[in-house]
C-alpha cells in the first residue's frame, strides 16, 4: 500500500505549497517514518519559518533534535523515481523483512 500511497502524499503537498507560507528552503522536503512495525505513519513535509502560517487542515510536527537515520532522494517522487533511489524491496521473507 505504500507503495501507492507514498507517491500520492507529495503530490498532494505539492498542491498545496502555495498555501503554506514561507519555507525554510523550497528545494528540501523531509518524509518522515513512525512506529515502523507492521503499521506505520509517513508523513510528507517540508520545513516552514513559522508552524503558523501552516493551512488550517495541516499538522505541524516538530522533530526534537538528535540523530536520525537519513536517506537522500535527488529527483521526482514518483514510485519509479523512489526505486531508482532506493532499490526495489519487492522480496520479501516469511517473518515480513525485505531483502
Amino acid at each position: 500500500m505504500a507503495k501507492v500511497h507514498i507517491p500520492r502524499l507529495w503530490d498532494e503537498l505539492a498542491n498545496w505549497k502555495s498555501e503554506i507560507g514561507a519555507f525554510l528552503s523550497s528545494d528540501n522536503r523531509v518524509g518522515v517514518s513512525r512506529s515502523r512495525h507492521r503499521i506505520y505513519h509517513y508523513i510528507a513535509e517540508v520545513e516552514v519559518v513559522s508552524p503558523t502560517q501552516i493551512p488550517d487542515s495541516m499538522v505541524h510536527l516538530a522533530l526534537p533534535v538528535r540523530e536520525y537515520a537519513v536517506y537522500h532522494h535527488a529527483g521526482e517522487t514518483s514510485r519509479a523515481e523512489i526505486d531508482k533511489t532506493f532499490g526495489s524491496r519487492g522480496n520479501v521473507d516469511a517473518r515480513g523483512w525485505h531483502l
